[in-house]
């Protein structure tokens, strides 16, 4: 998102600096050359997945970031899928299950990494509006969550 924004402020100054001179024609303009050019392909479903089993808590990290806002990570709680939005890395290491949700924060759910926590702060449950963990808090007891495994 941030890149984005960045990108389309830079873009929207090049426009209105560009523009009056494309309009009056004196602009040289440049071919593309094709062979030169890449493209980018369109990310998969199964892209969007995150696999505790495989990643460390840095890849995670970065899998969540680099997909937001759209079109979003998620991982599978309870049979359903659950995207994750933000998060942030924690060095807090156990013996739980890899993806199990092993601490209940002010701010959000610790997930077991191999090497370290995950602690996911906004995400949208399947059926429900997105919204940050510390208000889903509010509609039920955070220690029901403890011992589930996000697969």
């Amino acid at each position: 998102e941030t890149v984005s924004n960045k990108l389309s402020t830079l873009g929207r100054d090049l426009l209105l600096k560009t523009l009056p001179d494309i309009v009056s024609g004196n602009i040289t303009r440049t071919k593309q050359n094709n062979d030169e050019a890449t493209f980018g392909y369109n990310i998969k479903r199964e892209e969007e997945h995150i696999d505790f089993n495989i990643e460390n808590k840095e890849d995670i990290y970065n899998h969540i970031r680099g997909l937001y806002p759209e079109p979003s990570a998620y991982a599978v709680l309870d049979e359903s899928p659950v995207k994750i939005f933000e998060s942030y890395k924690n060095d807090v290491i156990n013996d739980a299950n890899l993806g199990e949700i092993t601490h209940i924060y002010k701010d959000g759910i610790g997930v077991n990494t191999k090497d370290g926590e995950i602690v996911i702060t906004e995400f949208q449950i399947s059926g429900k509006k997105r919204m940050k963990v510390k208000d889903y808090f509010n509609g039920i007891d955070p220690k029901s969550l403890l011992g589930k495994v996000f697969k």
